[in-house]
């Protein structure tokens, strides 16, 4: 499984892209990824979003893709559940 996270927004709108193979993360960085995108495709609520906040992009890919294709979801800052921001800027670095 390949990760995909890119952040965009904020006061001065810097784009910052990262990824990563699921084989090079510990297990419970893999899982805590899965959760957060099927959280996210389920429409999990949270607190409002943040003016000039960050936009992260998520993209999940499998070797075995299937028909529908890559899981993809969008998560604003402050409606992300907690945790889910260090864990994604970690691979943003």
């Amino acid at each position: 499984m390949r990760v995909v996270v890119e952040r965009s927004g904020g006061f001065a709108g810097v784009v910052r892209r990262g990824e990563a193979d699921a084989s090079q993360l510990d297990d419970s960085t893999a899982q805590q990824l899965r959760d957060l995108v099927a959280a996210a495709a389920a429409g999990a609520p949270g607190p409002g979003s943040r003016r000039d906040g960050f936009c992260y992009e998520v993209v999940l890919e499998d070797d075995g893709e299937t028909a529908a294709g890559p899981q993809r979801v969008q998560l604003r800052e402050g409606s992300m559940p907690a945790g889910a921001r260090q864990l994604l800027d970690g691979l943003l670095r």
